[in-house]
């Protein structure tokens, strides 16, 4: 079974007998489809959050990115790329992302 038949399945046990699952994945697909997130890094929780929409998911991980960090940290080597409209547009953006 793929694995958005494994977790279509988890979901309905989920719902018809209370049954918690843990899935350990590298698939962000896979991931995407529960309803929180743990990510580790050498056997620790490095960050937590509760799964939202795609185009949420995406931002967030855009945020914690190497450009993204750079973005918020007015590096202007990284934001020399960009015309002014554009950096503001990222900036605000990015802000608002947790």
């Amino acid at each position: 079974q793929s694995g958005a038949e494994v977790i279509a399945l988890m979901h309905r046990l989920n719902h018809e007998l209370g049954t918690t699952f843990i899935v350990v994945t590298h698939d962000s697909a896979v991931a995407r489809k529960t309803d929180r997130i743990l990510i580790m890094r050498d056997g620790r929780i490095v960050h937590e959050h509760t799964v939202g929409t795609p185009f949420e998911e995406d931002l967030a991980a855009f945020r914690r990115s190497g450009l993204g960090q750079a973005i918020l940290a007015g590096d202007e080597a990284v934001l020399a790329r960009f015309g002014s409209d554009e950096r503001a547009a990222l900036r605000r953006l990015l802000e608002g992302v947790t």
